[in-house]
């Protein structure tokens, strides 16, 4: 794994934000930093951009 791209995870699944704990089957997590909406990515950053040129290979 690369820790500059996004983590995709599934399961069952809880995930600490801002707002509290949320309960999640699936997620997309930020590993940039850019995103705006912590802890999810929001492709905005460069981890997105990074994921979508593994994503070709």
């Amino acid at each position: 794994m690369d820790p500059h791209g996004v983590l995709h995870l599934r399961g069952d699944l809880e995930v600490a934000t801002p707002h509290g704990p949320h309960h999640e089957t699936r997620v997309m997590l930020c590993g940039c930093g850019a995103t705006r909406n912590t802890p999810y990515c929001d492709h905005s950053g460069a981890c997105a951009r990074h994921d979508q040129g593994a994503e070709k290979g």
